[in-house]
């Protein structure tokens, strides 16, 4: 609702012991979102800033420390950046990093073009270049792709292409590409290509979604063809959707084809319905907000599964 006053009962659920578990994740990501949104007295303000830091470094709950990172990178508060700045790059919890970086891309995303969101995108791409852990490699990819880093559409191309990396790291670097949300001929013609060569469907399922998030509508009959090529649910799941933020008139068709299909598995008809939904609508959106926001048991990590879900 937008109640900066909402904060009090929110830090008093997060730091009650009492509280069931869920529900303390639940008022740490409310807790963010708002900070973000809304202004709060100055002094619940730092309330909520402390409990936030109390839940992130103190408490025993790994998906609790997540959300509590997810929630300082949507508060954008520089002692929260510092955080998590610190998270990812000195050691803690591997399962709680990946929370961290996609927070911090969250924070470059929405803090837009000012220094700040500059040196957590140079950040982000420093701790890419180094790291050699696949989860935090991928949730390093997709904050890239949150925090719109142009400058790093060649390294995301380079781990695409690097087949030395496992299929959901690979994923992960194409997604990231297609939230940059534009891009030249050429990183369409290498996405494309990609696609073509990939063999394993995890990765492919990412890749050809990627191509319908830059919007390029020229790869249209491309992806008719992979359609009508591709045998896995999963795979032609992501093309029908991909299909549909193309919003092109070449994917009508192909998609009721789908959609009247009974012989089709049932997941498949579903995916086309939706495409073809999404096909109408003429709202404009953030991308961030289409990735997985249908079918998020496809989300490269679960952090990316709740950023996606409540950002």
């Amino acid at each position: 609702l937008g109640d900066g006053a909402a904060a009090e009962p929110l830090v008093a659920v997060l730091s009650s012991r009492r509280a069931r578990i869920d529900t303390r994740r639940g008022a740490a990501l409310a807790l963010g979102r708002l900070l973000r949104e809304t202004d709060a007295e100055e002094d619940l303000e730092k309330r909520a800033m402390k409990a936030l830091r109390r839940a992130f470094d103190k408490d025993n709950d790994v998906i609790l420390k997540g959300y509590a990172a997810i929630a300082l990178g949507a508060a954008r508060r520089p002692d929260g950046i510092a955080m998590l700045k610190d998270a990812v790059d000195k050691g803690g919890n591997a399962s709680v990093k990946p929370y961290c970086a996609l927070a911090l891309g969250l924070a470059a995303r929405t803090l837009g073009e000012d220094d700040e969101a500059k040196r957590i995108r140079a950040f982000l791409v420093a701790e890419l270049e180094k790291t050699h852990e696949s989860e935090l490699g991928s949730a390093l990819s997709l904050a890239l792709g949150l925090a719109k880093a142009e400058d790093a559409r060649e390294a995301l191309l380079e781990r695409l292409t690097a087949k030395s990396l496992p299929a959901p790291a690979r994923g992960a670097a194409a997604q990231a590409i297609g939230l940059l949300g534009t891009a030249p001929k050429t990183t369409v013609e290498a996405l494309l290509q990609a696609a073509r060569a990939e063999t394993n469907p995890a990765a492919l399922q990412d890749i050809v979604l990627a191509l319908g998030l830059l919007g390029q509508r020229s790869v249209a009959r491309d992806l008719v063809e992979m359609l009508k090529e591709s045998k896995r649910d999963h795979v032609q799941g992501r093309l029908m959707l991909a299909l549909a933020y193309l919003h092109h008139s070449a994917a009508i068709e192909p998609l009721l084809a789908q959609l009247e299909d009974r012989n089709n598995r049932p997941l498949v008809r579903e995916f086309a319905a939706v495409a073809l939904g999404l096909l109408g609508d003429k709202r404009t959106g953030d991308p961030l907000f289409r990735v997985d926001a249908w079918f998020n048991f496809h989300a490269t990590t679960r952090a990316t599964n709740e950023l996606i879900r409540l950002y």
